[in-house]
């Protein structure tokens, strides 16, 4: 299924459904429902907001610096400066064109006319981002360990998490999620891209974790617990 197809499909969720899903509520067949959640368009035109603001510190930078560039031999100059000062700039207008054109695309993914964010089911984790594309991830190779699961060689220094009770972890924090297909840590971009607090995306996203975990999921339980 290519991502337009991915796209088409996400807008037909209606809102009743999307309220379920996120909650896990359990399929006619006995499964998890998949649950859909959607990027936070305010996040994305965050993110533009930071690349213009860099982009245009670029620009700025150049329009300052190259009228300094003359290429003809004067008191003030010569050709060797110009050409030092010329190379010197062309990295920042390479960053300047860098930023804009990533600025454009979370720039697209705010204003983007169809419904774009993630579909997390039992067998597999969709991703519908728009600009960025799609992602299509089997659950089956999809590995979700929390921080208290790993070796103190594989923490940063500054995962002081990682010391905070098994439970709470579950409950507040979304585990580390890799996959063979997914070039970037899912972890880190689900947050970016769903914006709102962790603990709660790690509250709808309980049920689906726990079957990528191959744990046995109790709503009544999750419940008593929340």
């Amino acid at each position: 299924m290519t991502w337009r197809e991915t796209l088409h499909k996400l807008p037909n969720v209606t809102d009743s459904i999307a309220r379920d899903q996120q909650q896990g509520a359990p399929s006619s067949n006995g499964g998890i429902s998949p649950i859909v959640l959607p990027v936070s368009r305010v996040r994305a035109a965050m993110r533009f907001a930071f690349y213009a603001l860099a982009a245009g510190g670029c620009y700025l930078l150049l329009r300052l610096a190259a009228p300094a560039i003359r290429f003809t031999p004067s008191g003030a100059s010569n050709r060797i400066e110009d050409y030092a000062l010329l190379a010197a700039l062309l990295p920042v207008a390479g960053l300047g064109l860098w930023l804009a054109w990533r600025g454009t695309r979370w720039l697209a993914l705010a204003g983007w006319p169809g419904r774009v964010g993630i579909e997390a089911g039992e067998r597999e984790l969709v991703l519908a981002l728009g600009p960025f594309g799609s992602l299509r991830l089997d659950a089956a190779r999809l590995r979700a360990v929390y921080l208290f699961e790993l070796d103190e060689d594989d923490l940063e220094s500054d995962q002081f998490e990682a010391h905070l009770p098994e439970n709470h972890q579950r409950q507040t924090l979304l585990p580390r999620m890799t996959h063979p297909e997914c070039p970037f840590p899912l972890r880190e971009r689900l947050l970016l891209l769903l914006g709102g607090d962790e603990a709660d995306l790690a509250r709808q996203l309980a049920p689906v974790i726990h079957a990528w975990r191959g744990e046995p999921w109790d709503a009544d339980t999750a419940g008593r617990r929340g």
